[in-house]
């Protein structure tokens, strides 16, 4: 079994820095496409990079049936790995982001997927709005939802290149 640090007691100041950390994280675009409860939870463990369930309900207040979705999720997607430690002669999991880089890469990869296999969809979508543009034009928001599909479908080789380029980096296989 192996030694963890990850029931570490932080001193006021320093949870209030925590607590900051993951806010911001949680208000920025690093985790594009993730859920609120997926990234307050990845957010912890970059500020904590070990943790159980238990310390996740009491870091988040999640409820314990969704942080077991979430670490299952995160699990599954190789963000996190679970690891054994003992605790009062008793086994219990404890969960790891080992690599933050790796953990930002692989959570934006996870995200961008999800949104790639719409874009025959969006194809669709885009030469329906083609055919019937004298229908549609005549509504406020045809433009801008026109323009959105094909900012959609034009930004989709970079995005295909960018995937590439940072499973190359990470050396992910698919």
């Amino acid at each position: 079994m192996m030694r963890t640090n990850y029931n570490i007691k932080f001193n006021p100041d320093i949870k209030k820095i925590e607590h900051d950390i993951v806010q911001s994280l949680i208000n920025s675009q690093f985790f594009v496409g993730e859920k609120e409860s997926t990234t307050q939870i990845i957010s912890y463990f970059i500020t904590r990079k070990e943790l159980t369930q238990k310390k996740l309900k009491e870091l988040t207040s999640l409820s314990k049936g969704l942080i077991s979705q979430e670490l299952n999720a995160l699990l599954k997607r190789g963000i996190i790995e679970e690891k054994q430690a003992m605790q009062n002669k008793s086994k219990i999991k404890i969960y790891t982001m080992n690599s933050i880089k790796k953990g930002f890469i692989k959570s934006y990869l996870s995200a961008v997927k999800d949104y790639l296999k719409y874009k025959d969809q969006f194809h669709r979508i885009k030469s329906e709005l083609d055919q019937k543009r004298e229908v549609f034009r005549k509504f406020d928001e045809y433009e801008a939802l026109m323009g959105l599909v094909d900012l959609f479908l034009k930004s989709m080789p970079l995005t295909e290149s960018i995937i590439s380029m940072l499973k190359k980096k990470i050396e992910i296989d698919d």
